[in-house]
């Protein structure tokens, strides 16, 4: 692959929505022999077994699978893209996604490359699935999430910033005691400051001041990093305003003793796409508990900063993965359980998807055999035992 956009998209395309061959034939085209593949179902080693679940996924979905893309960004220097899309299943197996329409997935697909004499392969892929979102928002019928969307989410953002801000009040005191001009050496006037001059750089110290910092040091970062009506979407919540923001992740923060690791920073223009893993364990844990780990997935679109020499954010939203997280990391034993069957099923699925593709061969070059005798000269047609022939009256 040369441009990662447009080729990914189209690979994608082909991989999921295409016919059997098209499948092996660009699988085999745009995979590394011993690439990864990461899923909640499966972790995949070997483009063949890539290649089986590929197979075994469109078989088990009639009609066939339809995506939509909602936004591609790729890193070249980093060897890095990700992919957010929406997935249309009809999982046949289960009749009611047959009778009222199949699951609409939110899908968060993150593809490592490595360059070879071809161009850009892939050697890693992760496929995380949102699935609060992918049933509050995409697959229950429309007026919910509107509702959700329009009413539910801004009520328990007024909820989560009033709570943010008494909290605060709490600890801090009067909020004129907070001095906005200077914020870990930077200078910040009222109307905000210069933002992300670079975003790389900047981000994750912006992100140690938000969730390490202090409550100062946090409502002056927030004031600083975001314009004045910017809004921050959650799962859970809506707030619009600094203000309402810092409320937000000031409870949040307050609640909790929270850790965030920036896994990986995608720039693209105005949009930023940021894979995070956060460990939040509540305050009144003692510290031998483990903390709880949750994986985000941000999108933040930045607009010029007052004094136009940097970004600021404008909208924030936050796609948290928590389901996968739990399952994989915070049940204990029973994630080490699960992990184990992650493997074996990777090897299961590999394997069964592959025999479909062998017979799905094997029945097409039988039609192919039948129509070519069909198609030959009548002196090469077997011979029709109705008809009287010299030696078989």
């Amino acid at each position: 692959m040369q441009n990662l956009e447009t080729d990914l998209t189209f690979a994608i395309e082909k991989v999921l929505c295409g016919t059997w061959r098209e499948r092996k034939q660009m699988i085999d085209k745009v995979f590394t022999k011993d690439a990864k593949f990461w899923h909640l179902f499966h972790n995949a080693h070997g483009r063949d077994n890539i290649h089986g679940i590929y197979q075994f996924w469109a078989f088990t979905n009639y009609p066939p699978l339809k995506i939509k893309f909602l936004r591609v960004a790729g890193d070249k220097e980093a060897n890095i893209a990700i992919v957010d899309l929406l997935e249309y299943c009809n999982v046949w197996p289960m009749p009611p996604w047959t009778f009222f329409g199949g699951p609409v997935m939110r899908l968060h697909v993150i593809f490592g490359f490595e360059d070879t004499p071809e161009g850009k392969k892939i050697n890693y892929q992760e496929d995380h699935s949102m699935w609060t979102e992918s049933l509050l928002f995409h697959t229950l019928p429309r007026p919910v999430g509107d509702f959700l969307e329009n009413h539910w989410l801004p009520l328990m953002g007024k909820a989560v910033a009033g709570l943010g801000h008494a909290l605060y009040q709490c600890q801090v005191g009067d909020e004129k005691e907070i001095n906005f001009q200077q914020v870990d050496g930077g200078q910040n006037g009222t109307k905000g400051g210069s933002g992300l001059l670079d975003v790389r750089r900047d981000l994750p110290k912006a992100v140690r001041r938000i969730f390490s910092g202090t409550p100062a040091q946090r409502k002056a970062a927030i004031h600083e990093l975001y314009s004045e009506d910017a809004v921050v979407w959650n799962a859970t919540y809506i707030v619009r305003g600094r203000q309402a923001i810092f409320g937000a992740f000031q409870l949040w923060c307050a609640l909790n003793h929270i850790k965030v690791k920036i896994n990986r920073i995608v720039p693209a223009g105005d949009l930023v796409l940021v894979d995070a893993v956060q460990e939040a364990r509540p305050r009144f844990l003692p510290d031998f508990v483990a903390p709880w780990v949750v994986w985000n997935h941000i999108v933040l679109r930045l607009g010029d900063s007052p004094d136009g020499r940097g970004k600021v954010i404008v909208r924030h939203e936050n796609h948290p993965m928590g389901t996968e997280a739990t399952l994989i990391y915070n049940l204990w034993i029973f994630s080490w359980l699960i992990n184990l069957i992650r493997r074996l099923m990777g090897i299961v699925f590999g394997f069964g998807g592959r025999v479909l593709y062998m017979a799905l061969e094997t029945y097409h070059g039988q039609k192919v055999i039948d129509k070519d005798l069909w198609d030959a000269p009548v002196e090469f047609m077997p011979p029709d035992r109705s008809v009287p022939t010299p030696g078989n009256e």
